[in-house]
Order: structure tokens, then sequence, then C-alpha cells
């Protein structure tokens, strides 16, 4: 049995690291324009060949609270995002419409001075579409901009996302 688990560990990485050299890393700032709140903006992306990509997003926006008469509301909201991009490369200009599904929970929290915390949770789905650009600075990091709108077929949130990030890939251009 140990000289079968020392045999699939090259196996395993021999398999594992090409797939590594296809993919990107990021992690930046975000703004949702119907929320109106800045938040953390986390994304991988998988190249599954010269020009297409599968990417999975994570949105989670800061707390919004507010103060009304003597209630307290705070409302969060996060998105994940599992988009679909075309990239058009340049030089060191990389340009990607970007077209996908968008799953996200808004919950908020009512809380009024001598009365019972209430909170609802709303779900959000629908679909996302934007433009993607990245521009190189080095052989693994790159700076993206991306204003992708989200349209919410069950929910309330449809806005304008604009994700700003730095990218880590995997593998020298």
């Amino acid at each position: 049995m140990k000289y079968l688990r020392t045999a699939f560990l090259p196996f395993l990485l021999s398999i594992s690291l090409p797939c590594l050299s296809q993919m990107s890393a990021a992690a930046g700032l975000t703004y949702g324009t119907d929320f109106d709140q800045p938040g953390i903006y986390v994304k991988g992306r998988y190249l599954t060949g010269d020009r297409f990509a599968i990417s999975l997003v994570l949105n989670r926006f800061f707390n919004h609270r507010q103060k009304v008469g003597t209630a307290n509301i705070q409302t969060q909201l996060s998105f994940l995002n599992i988009n679909v991009e075309y990239a058009v490369t340049r030089g060191k200009l990389e340009v990607y419409p970007i077209a996908g599904l968008c799953l996200g929970s808004k919950k908020t929290s009512f809380q009024e001075e001598g009365y019972e915390k209430l909170n609802d949770q709303e779900p959000n789905i629908g679909f996302n579409a934007g433009l993607g650009g990245l521009f190189r600075i080095s052989k693994r990091w790159s700076i993206s901009i991306e204003p992708v709108y989200s349209y919410a077929i069950w929910g309330s949130v449809d806005q304008l996302g604009i994700h700003s990030s730095i990218v880590w890939h995997f593998q020298k251009k």
C-alpha cells in the first residue's frame, strides 16, 4: 500500500501542475451601485484554451448600517458569479467580454430598542454581463478592472458592479 501511495503522488502532480499553469487568482475591491457600498472581490480563473476562460467570482460587500428613528437596520450582500470569458490579447493588454450566472444573498437585520431583532434573508438569482480589461505589469502580475451588470431574475438586487483587482498568474507568459 505504501508503494501505491508513493507512485500515486507523482501521477497526481503530473495531472494537476499543467492545470495550475492555466489558472490565475485575483483579489481587490468592488463597488455596487444599487447597494452603494464598497466590498471585497476575489476571483479564480481557468483558461480552457487560448481564448476561453471560466471564472468563479466572490463579491462580499461591507455591511450597510443605517438608523431610522430608534431602529437600527443592517444589510449584508454577497454574490457568487460563475462566468465565461473570451479573451482578446494585444501585447500586454487583454480585453474580455463576461457573461454568466449570478447567485446572491441579501440579509437584512432590523433591531428596535425594546423589541426582538428581526432577520430577513433574500436570495438573488440572475445573470451578469460585462467587459473586463487586464494589463500585465510583469510575467506573473497584472492589474484588472471589470464593470459587470448583474440582473436579478429572482430577488431585488440589480446593479452595476465595478471590480478592480491585482491578478497573480500561475504561469509565466
